[in-house]
């Protein structure tokens, strides 16, 4: 899920469905909420990429949603901003419901402080619900 807003770009939540081909560059918006996407193979990137401009500092949050165990590490025009956390395990599925994810503490989540600028954000599978 991705989501900017005027206080924290939100560039969040995953919702890792396996085989989607989603090979597309999204051009995001800020505060127009969550914007989803799937998830590969551990060892993938996913298919979908994000490409926004910041006119001042945000907070980008990218959140594993529906089941947990995924993990991703966020990167910014190619460059690692790191790994969202390491995810817990037990919890009931969120669904769809990003925001309820990003606050439950099992969900894999990370925040990343960016500053004014263009940017293209991409995302490779570390773990997966299962694996």
């Amino acid at each position: 899920m991705l989501k900017l807003s005027p206080k924290a770009l939100v560039v969040a939540a995953a919702l890792a469905a396996v085989g989607s081909a989603e090979a597309a560059t999204i051009n995001y918006t800020a505060d127009s909420g969550w914007s989803r996407f799937s998830a590969g193979a551990v060892g993938t990137t996913v298919g979908r990429k994000f490409s926004f401009t910041l006119t001042k500092n945000a907070i980008l949050t990218v959140v594993d949603s529906f089941l947990v165990g995924d993990q991703f590490e966020v990167f910014a025009n190619g460059s690692s901003l790191g790994a969202t956390s390491v995810p817990g395990t037990g919890g009931t599925s969120t669904g769809m419901n990003f925001s309820a994810a990003a606050a439950d503490g099992i969900h894999s989540v990370g925040r990343f402080i960016l500053g004014p600028g263009s940017y293209v954000i991409s995302l490779d599978v570390l773990a997966r619900s299962g694996t």
